[in-house]
């Protein structure tokens, strides 16, 4: 018998904490959706992501773009099967224009990863507001089932 309640406490404990858990992911998911419906919105409307396949000294070249406002460098990679240095960037829809210029005119291969990054923000956010109602859904459920365990004091909790 006793073996079979600590067996039922220590259920009732991990439901406990995974419910806690879970309420702090939607709690989160959820503050974070708001602040960034509330905080003036920076759009990324028109800004795209290159991906440019520099040499070695035209690499060098690039780094002067590190500091300028309206590039973002996202990292740079060796891809090991080709052998060929990878470097993402975001630019601008005000520099892309000279940016474009610019690698043509050094010669540097580039290709375009996203057109418009503000869509790939959109589908984004709009997949974390369902997240979150889901969860929100899952936790009115979580309570609903656990209140047939009166031992159990989750709601006190949440």
């Amino acid at each position: 018998m006793f073996l079979q309640t600590y067996k039922n406490a220590s259920v009732s404990n991990r439901i406990i904490q995974i419910a806690t858990m879970i309420r702090h992911v939607v709690v989160l998911g959820c503050f974070l959706v708001c602040v960034s419906a509330s905080v003036n919105i920076t759009t990324y409307k028109g800004h795209k992501v290159y991906k440019v396949f520099p040499t070695e000294s035209q690499a060098g070249i690039l780094k002067t773009f590190h500091d300028l406002e309206g590039y973002d460098f996202w990292g740079s990679y060796h891809n090991v099967s080709t052998g060929i240095q990878e470097l993402d960037l975001m630019v601008t829809p005000e520099q892309q224009e000279y940016f474009v210029k610019f690698l043509k005119e050094k010669n540097i291969e580039y290709s375009t990863l996203v057109e418009d990054l503000e869509t790939i923000a959109a589908m984004l956010n709009e997949y974390f507001l369902s997240v979150c109602s889901k969860l929100n859904v899952f936790n009115r459920i979580l309570r609903q089932h656990l209140q047939e365990f009166p031992s159990i004091r989750i709601c006190d909790m949440m």
